[in-house]
């Protein structure tokens, strides 16, 4: 009777199991049969259909099923139920039907293994039952032998018999001479007959011989062909026995290697532990992997620092010993000189940080963490360094609190505005005494490489001096209009207060110099706009950059002709918007402008604040010029390499996935569990670094402005349940649940919504505990779709939600330190939405789950 409630295996599956170039048959653990091999089913003589669903044991009552401790097939497979491991028996003899002669059986021996496949939870899904006949004949050609030798103790014994009566009888010689004779005729047909078979024998070993010779010849080419560095060494003085052509070009040392050993061709590496850590594999059989290790190699004559990822792995022969050592290994030298040169780049910024002639410092993350502060802005705080430094501001200097600057950086950290202030009051505790200063600053948004915002850069410049000479100014011109009258009584007094107004001209004076030296030496143009007259002006650096002479005003006109065409309208609408009272009179923007003299063009970021009368009506706008030519460039020369090195990546790439697919095949009639696991698990890896690769070629492709919409007309609801079905193939840890709505056409890019929701569906797997519910929906919403994913995962703190879109950006709590990924999901899927002219948005509640949602246009 069929049994057909076992589980069925996908049709990709069975597909693979009955095509392989051997006898197996695939059960259920209740001993179903599930399917069979080609081979099987030609050895059986019976077709697929009539096999499947039958008990293993209805099926074939000829097998062994019951015998002594695990020499039957039953307590080989309940030894494979019982620990989930895999078990062979000894050579089984099993009579099969004779080809050759119809209705007989013909002895045939079989070697048996039984291989458990396990599921994600650990139980067994499914049992591979496999017979290898590599020994039939060898046995047939053993029993034919051992009946010729035992004929021959025989026809020996009958010899010394006849000779016993030859000695005992003379008279009978004659014929027991002609019986010997005979007798030796059929000993030497005998012989004969010996000699064939041992040529026979022969002839096979020769044939397998050759067999494992091309295997292994296959082998050598595999390891020859690979991308990166490969060597083979044995023995415990590690001699060269196989190396492929990436690690001869990587030594440099020739091609004459093979036999010489490790030693020999590398001795610049004694004394570095790379011997050590050889000698420590061979011995105990524990590979060693090192990443980012410095290894110093001589080249045309040159000692040369290189950094490579490599492992040393133990080789191990039929009897578990190591007689060897494999080393492969990966260049990534320019990856770490890439990340040296951008520490090196920070320790630049922190230089010049130190050494400028303003106040200046960077404080970090929401809190205003101080980091870097020069000795200027020290001073200026009036505190010790230790007292200030890696300790958020206002702890340190608690007397600022309470005058509107928490305000400010705040207002600068989360919206990202430049906030200038000018003779702004602020009153410290400096030195034990209070004190009220005045202060010229600028908060900036302090970014990191992927342009998040990570802290303010605040300069400042101390002009309370200037401020309090010109009160007292002030105060003394006030003086002199109510003391007109006795002018001319008071000559004397008059002329000490103009020596007093003298000095304090040439102190204010002097402050001007320090804030035009401060904004000479951080490379800043200055520039001013007059909207009543048109007039356009500005500092010695920002006249050289439009081309303008010294001292000259040109009409708005006449500057912004000097800005590239394609950016020229951009920025009049950027200006005109700041001249209007109600934006606030902010002005920021980036642009190119092309000198007229030189026609080079500089790449350049305005900040400026437009001032309004009591009418509203804007009287001046000013502001700074930064050169950012450089920044720019380094940004272009980033996503370049992001996009070079994942296309170079790819090919490795596919070249390890190809090896690990020979390298399983190779596998697939080994009992080596832990080849088999690692040849799993480097395939997982693979994947993974698909994944990444192409998110990194998406980002890039966006960024370079190559990304294309390609808009087409389809079924939502269709692409939304195929999305569905193919992550179920590889999911079982949780449940996805459709909320299914009527059809719905869509006009837009079948490939690129694919990834948004698959993408989406990715995430709420990662971010959500084993065993939760995912939920799939879909709407019409007026004259949207919308389209939702919620999950009951870990949730997303409000302060986070905001950021979440951006690129690279990742919530990092101690549900998600281990979860991988860059942060660039959620931020291609947003991309890919805001082309469709959609919006994607989510709602989240801490430790409760998330919904993502994004919409259409129909």
């Amino acid at each position: 009777m069929k049994d057909l409630s076992s589980q069925v295996l996908p049709p990709i599956a069975l597909r693979v199991f009955e095509t392989l170039p051997a006898y197996c048959v695939v059960l259920s653990p209740r001993l179903t049969i599930l399917t069979v091999s080609d081979n099987l089913v030609k050895l059986t003589g019976k077709p697929r259909n009539e096999i499947r669903g039958h008990h293993f044991f209805d099926f074939f009552p000829g097998l062994p099923a019951s015998g002594e401790k695990d020499t039957s097939i039953s307590a080989s497979l309940r030894e494979v139920l019982r620990t989930k491991q895999p078990h062979q028996i000894p050579l089984t003899r099993i009579d099969l039907p004779d080809p050759l002669n119809f209705g007989n059986l013909k002895e045939t021996y079989w070697q048996v293994i039984h291989q458990p496949v396990l599921a994600e939870t650990g139980d067994i899904a499914y049992i591979i039952h496999e017979i290898r006949n590599e020994f039939s004949d060898a046995i047939a050609a053993r029993k034919l032998l051992e009946v010729n030798e035992w004929n021959m103790r025989l026809l020996n014994g009958d010899l010394q018999q006849a000779y016993e009566e030859l000695q005992a009888s003379n008279e009978e010689l004659m014929s027991g001479n002609e019986e010997l004779s005979a007798i030796n005729e059929e000993l030497q047909q005998m012989q004969d007959e010996l000699a064939r078979l041992n040529e026979n024998l022969e002839s096979r070993i020769r044939e397998r011989t050759a067999e494992l010779a091309i295997s292994e010849q296959k082998i050598r080419s595999l390891v020859e062909s690979a991308p990166f560095p490969i060597g083979v060494y044995t023995g415990p003085e590690m001699r060269i026995e196989l190396l492929n052509q990436a690690i001869i070009d990587t030594w440099n040392r020739g091609t004459d290697l093979i036999g010489k050993t490790y030693a020999e061709v590398l001795p610049e590496l004694a004394d570095k532990g790379v011997y050590e850590h050889l000698d420590r594999v061979y011995r105990t059989g524990t590979a060693y992997h090192a990443e980012n290790e410095r290894v110093d190699l001589v080249v045309d004559g040159t000692l040369q620092s290189f950094y490579f990822n490599y492992d040393f792995t133990p080789l191990f022969d039929s009897d578990g010993h190591v007689y060897g050592i494999m080393n492969t290994a990966a260049d990534v030298t320019e990856l770490v000189n890439a990340k040296l040169q951008a520490e090196q780049s920070g320790k630049t910024l922190y230089n010049i940080m130190m050494r400028s002639p303003v106040s200046k410092c960077i404080l970090l993350g929401p809190d205003h963490t101080v980091t870097v502060a020069n000795d200027r802005m020290i001073a200026l705080w009036g505190k010790p360094r230790e007292a200030m430094m890696n300790k958020p501001l206002f702890e340190g200097l608690p007397d600022a609190k309470n005058q509107g600057l928490e305000h400010l950086l705040k207002e600068v950290f989360t919206l990202g505005k430049t906030i200038e202030a000018r003779e702004r009051a602020v009153t410290l505790l400096r030195d034990n005494k209070q004190e009220t200063l005045y202060v010229d600053f600028v908060y900036q948004p302090y970014r990191d490489a992927q342009e998040n915002i990570i802290g303010v850069m605040a300069t400042a410049i101390d002009v309370t001096s200037q401020v309090t000479a010109r009160d007292k100014v002030q105060h003394l011109n006030e003086e002199l209009a109510a003391t007109n009258e006795e002018l001319q009584a008071a000559n004397e007094e008059q002329s000490v207060a103009n020596e007093e107004l003298a000095s304090l001209n040439d102190a204010l004076k002097i402050s001007q110099d320090e804030l035009e030296l401060a904004i000479d030496a951080a490379g800043l143009g200055t520039w001013d706009f007059n909207p009543v007259t048109g007039k356009f002006s500005g500092n010695d650096l920002m006249r050289s950059w439009f081309g303008l002479q010294p001292e000259e005003q040109i009409d708005l006109s006449a500057a912004t002709s000097v800005i590239a065409e394609t950016d020229r309208k951009r920025v009049m609408d950027a200006i005109a918007r700041a001249l209007i009272y109600e934006s606030g009179g902010s002005y920021q923007i980036d642009y190119t402008i092309i000198n007229p003299l030189t026609n080079a063009p500089r790449e350049v970021r305005a900040s400026g604040k437009a001032l309004f009368d009591d009418e509203r009506r804007a009287t001046r706008l000013s502001g700074v010029l930064q050169d950012v030519t450089e920044q720019k460039k380094d940004e272009q020369r980033k996503n370049d390499f992001i996009g070079i090195v994942s296309h170079e990546l790819k090919t490795p790439l596919t070249s390890i996935k190809a090896l690990l697919q020979v390298a399983a095949m190779k596998l697939a009639k080994t009992d080596d569990t832990f080849l088999k696991g690692a040849i799993e698990k480097s395939n997982i890896q693979v994947k993974k670094m698909e994944t990444m690769i192409s998110g990194f070629l998406n980002v890039s492709r966006l960024e370079s402005g190559k990304m294309q919409i390609e808009k087409t007309g389809f079924n939502l609801q269709e692409l939304l349940t195929e999305i569905i079905k193919e992550t179920e193939i590889s999911l079982s840890t949780h449940q996805i649940q459709f909320l299914p709505c009527d059809p719905i056409e869509v006009q837009a890019d079948h490939d690129k919504i694919s990834l948004v929701v698959s993408n989406l569906l990715s995430n709420a797997v990662k971010y959500s505990p084993k065993g939760k519910r995912i939920e799939v929906g879909c709407v019409i919403t007026g004259p949207t779709v919308q389209v939702s994913v919620k999950d009951e995962g870990f949730g997303i703190k409000e302060e986070h939600k905001e950021s979440l879109f951006e690129r690279y950006f990742r919530v990092e709590t101690s549900y998600t330190r281990h979860i991988s990924g860059f942060g660039i999901g959620l931020y291609l899927c947003a991309e890919i939405i805001a082309r469709h002219h959609g919006r994607i948005w989510v709602e989240s509640t801490e430790g409760e789950g998330s919904t993502f949602f994004f919409t259409l246009p129909l």
